[in-house]
C-alpha cells in the first residue's frame, strides 16, 4: 500500500502508512488524498495494538529495500520513545512513529455499485501504457469506457490525435465511464501480483474501486477526475 502514501510532509499523517486493528484483523492504509491503498489481515500481532500507527512511508519503503522475501520481518513499538524497530535477521531499522491523527478514511470507501466489471490486470495495463502516450499533453487523462463485454481505454491529444484500445471484460450492471491519472492507473497495476481484477464505479464523478477476484483483503480507491463531453 505504500505507494499510496503522500510525498509532500504538508499533511504529516498522509505522509505515512497506518497500521490499525480492524476487529481480529489487523490492516494497513496510506492514502495521498486522491487515492487510497486497504490490506487487510498483514500480519499475526501476538500483542493487540493499544493504539494506531503512523509509520512514515519512507521508513516502510527503506525496509522493502532492505529485507529478504523468505524471512519474516518481526516489528516491535516503544510508545515511550514513539518509536517503531524492524527487525530481519542481521537487520534492524528504527523509525519515529508520525504523531498525527489519520483521517477517517473509512467514510470515503464506496459500500454501494452499479457497475461491476472483471477484466485482466495485464491487459488493461497495456492499454493505459500505450493510452498514456496522448495523455501526456491533456494532464494524464485516461478515459475508461464501460461495456457490456468490454472496457475500452482511450485518451485524446490536441496536437496528436485520440488513440483507443478495447480489452474484453464481463461486466454486470450498468454501461458507465470514468475518467483517472494514468499514473495512478499504472501505480496500482504495477504493484498487484494478481491477473484477476475487479472494478467498480458508480458514476464518472464518484470514485472506482478495484479488488482482486476471490479476495476480499485488498481494496485500491482512485478519486476520478472531471471531464468536459
Amino acid at each position: 500500500v505504500v505507494f499510496s502514501a503522500a510525498i509532500d510532509s504538508s499533511r504529516p499523517a498522509l505522509s505515512g502508512v497506518l497500521i490499525d486493528k480492524d476487529g481480529g484483523e489487523v490492516l494497513l492504509v496510506a492514502t495521498d488524498g486522491y487515492r487510497l491503498s486497504l490490506q487487510k489481515n498483514v500480519f499475526r500481532a501476538k500483542e493487540e495494538l493499544s493504539k494506531a500507527l503512523v509509520v512514515p512511508a519512507r521508513v516502510i519503503k527503506e525496509l522493502l529495500s532492505i529485507k529478504e522475501e523468505d524471512e519474516n520481518v518481526k516489528f516491535f513499538v516503544s510508545e515511550k520513545n514513539n518509536q517503531i524497530l524492524f527487525i530481519q535477521g542481521e537487520t534492524s531499522l528504527v523509525g519515529r512513529l508520525i504523531e498525527a491523527e489519520y483521517p477517517n478514511y473509512e467514510k470515503i470507501i464506496p459500500t454501494e455499485f452499479n457497475t461491476k466489471t472483471e477484466v485482466a490486470r495485464g491487459a488493461l495495463q497495456n492499454a493505459i501504457k500505450i493510452c498514456s502516450v496522448f495523455a501526456r499533453e491533456t494532464a494524464n487523462i485516461i478515459k475508461i469506457s464501460i461495456g457490456k463485454n468490454k472496457v475500452v481505454v482511450s485518451a485524446n491529444s490536441p496536437s496528436v490525435g485520440e488513440d483507443t484500445v478495447e480489452i474484453e471484460a464481463k461486466t454486470s450492471g450498468e454501461e458507465n465511464e470514468i475518467a483517472f491519472n494514468a499514473k495512478y492507473l499504472l501505480d496500482v497495476l504495477s504493484a498487484v501480483n494478481e491477473e484477476n481484477l475487479i472494478f467498480e464505479m458508480t458514476g464518472p464523478l464518484n470514485p472506482g474501486v478495484f479488488k482482486i477476484k476471490g479476495n476480499d483483503s485488498f481494496l485500491h480507491l482512485i478519486m476520478p477526475i472531471r471531464v468536459q463531453g
